[in-house]
């Protein structure tokens, strides 16, 4: 019985390799194979149209979501023409207003306006869930700021680093 089950399994998985392998082999004529017709050829594009692309970025469209807030106020507009990372790192920094707390281990960051807040997070426990209480321990920001209600502007990034 099994030798019958590895024997068809065998078949099943060999066969439509078989059958590619046969279908690749040309035939076999006389007459070499006619050029084909130059009005199958696709025409190129017309030239204003090629240069049209060349000078304008692809945009991707854009898409209204109930759940998540549009994260391009905080790109630059030159990143804007690529996708935007998902699951990044500094995912919670463009996100809503830009202010949500972005947890690297063992601190927790906070990007508000025109401010960096770090914080050594304390736990709060329950049988439910734990929960990090943010208390700003550091707030690093500028003296001489000439627009303090600003949202930063990511103007670069890596896997391991942004730039604002």
């Amino acid at each position: 019985m099994l030798k019958k089950i590895r024997r068809r399994v065998k078949t099943v998985i060999t066969n439509p390799f078989k059958e590619k392998a046969l279908r690749r082999k040309p035939p076999h004529s006389s007459s070499p194979p006619s050029p084909p017709s130059p009005a199958m050829s696709p025409s190129p594009p017309p030239p204003q149209a090629a240069e049209m692309h060349r000078f304008r970025p692809f945009l991707f469209p854009q898409a209204q979501s109930t759940v998540l807030p549009d994260p391009s106020p905080f790109f630059a507009p030159q990143l804007l023409c690529t996708p935007l990372p998902t699951n990044s790192f500094f995912q919670n920094f463009v996100l809503k207003n830009g202010d949500q707390r972005e947890y690297f281990h063992p601190y927790l960051i906070k990007s508000s306006k025109s401010a960096l807040t770090l914080c050594f997070p304390s736990l709060f426990k329950n049988p439910a869930f734990i929960y990090q209480i943010f208390i700003s321990d550091l707030i690093i920001s500028t003296l001489d700021n000439p627009n303090p209600n600003a949202n930063h502007v990511i103007s670069s990034f890596t896997d391991l680093s942004i730039t604002s």
